[in-house]
């Protein structure tokens, strides 16, 4: 069932291309908590998502997987998309070899002179099949200020 197969596709009649194109199934990974629920607008912040990758075979998904995460406003009017990747997390060496969870960072988002924004954060293996429908909170922009001086006196 998981075995690759391929596929030729008819040009005229009964003459078929040769292509040995190879098409895989994957079992959808079931995706779970977050490492934070929140990002201010106007930062990239990393993002890991709790994964199961179920029966998967781990090399072929790490070698062919086309991970998406996409964020979307309640509304449906402002959509984001950011790569993501399987990783390993945290990082000890129990979990050094095995993939547990989704990475990616959170987009710049505008917050259009709004206190906050509830967004949905999904994922995607193919870039195309979104699934997870997480809750995801912006909050408003992030100011830094510095207080130490960067060098000391000459």
């Amino acid at each position: 069932m998981w075995d690759p197969m391929t596929v030729d596709a008819s040009v005229y009649s009964d003459d078929f291309t040769e292509s040995n194109v190879e098409i895989y199934y994957y079992e959808e990974p079931d995706y779970g908590k977050l490492n934070t629920n929140e990002a201010p607008e106007n930062v990239e912040k990393p993002l890991f998502v709790s994964t199961d990758f179920k029966t998967n075979d781990m090399k072929r998904l790490e070698r062919y997987s086309n991970f998406t995460c996409r964020f979307k406003s309640e509304d449906g009017k402002k959509v984001y998309y950011t790569k993501a990747k399987m990783v390993h997390y945290p990082l000890d060496e129990e979990n050094a070899k095995q993939y547990n969870h989704i990475h990616c960072k959170t987009p710049k988002w505008s917050l259009d002179d709004k206190d906050h924004e509830y967004i949905k954060l999904d994922i995607a293996v193919n870039g195309q099949d979104f699934r997870g429908n997480i809750d995801f909170l912006i909050t408003p922009i992030l100011k830094i200020h510095r207080t130490v001086p960067m060098a000391g006196p000459v």
